[in-house]
């Protein structure tokens, strides 16, 4: 029996475009998916360059408006991986034009937007994914078993570390400025993108919790007064 193929528009052409484009053309190699992705469009806005990353990552044709490629018929999957705070619009009109939606972290720049494409995949029942690709890393679920069966007891305190932003002097003004806007929120996304990944749940609230382990702090030491 042939292979289903699913069409493939992506939004992104630059670093994560360059990783997805790779994902979908290598992951027959490693896995065994049920269905076969088909590079039909990728899109950006500068159409010099997304030309060439089409020719060069093996897509069929290119799009510079991400509304014209959401809007083909040929596509069933949209992958937003354009600059996070972009994330927005490109996601909710997926959804409402009846896509799968992927879309990469940090989902949002903040709670609000988050909750918005949340809402928009639901009333319209699409399947969507964030994607967070340690999720399936077998020493992140070992670390997962771990933390719900107690063996590493409760948890306090965790440390996560991340290549971090791009700060590049030669970074575009545009990214420059959404990554000034969203600079609070896309780290604590990084630093805290570990912990949804152990975690493995969707979350639908914000959860906060501060508490003191140490209750009381030993009193200063009383100090001999010098000697003459």
């Amino acid at each position: 029996m042939a292979q289903k193929e699913v069409g493939i528009g992506l939004i992104g052409y630059a670093f994560m475009g360059k990783t997805h484009s790779n994902a979908y053309r290598q992951v027959a190699r490693f896995f065994d998916p049920e269905v076969k992705p088909v590079l039909r469009a990728i899109c950006g806005r500068n159409e010099e360059n997304v030309r060439k990353a089409a020719d060069a990552f093996g897509w069929e044709s290119y799009e510079t408006d991400y509304r014209k490629l959401i809007a083909r018929p040929d596509i069933d999957i949209v992958d937003v991986s354009s600059p996070g705070n972009e994330h927005l619009p490109m996601a909710v009109a997926a959804a409402q034009a009846g896509k799968t939606v992927f879309c990469e972290k940090p989902l949002g720049n903040t709670l609000d937007e988050a909750k918005q494409m949340l809402d928009a995949v639901e009333q319209a029942r699409v399947v969507n994914m964030v994607c967070f690709n340690y999720r399936r890393v077998p020493a992140i679920a070992l670390a997962k078993r771990m933390i719900e069966d107690g063996t590493l007891g409760r948890i306090y305190h965790f440390r996560a570390l991340s290549s971090g932003l791009d700060r590049r002097p030669e970074i575009s003004p545009r990214v420059a400025a959404a990554r000034d806007r969203g600079r609070r929120h896309a780290e604590r996304h990084r630093r805290t993108s570990w912990t949804v990944a152990v975690s493995c749940w969707q979350p639908h609230q914000r959860v906060r919790h501060a508490q003191a382990f140490v209750k009381q702090r030993p009193l200063r030491r009383h100090r001999p007064a010098p000697r003459a």
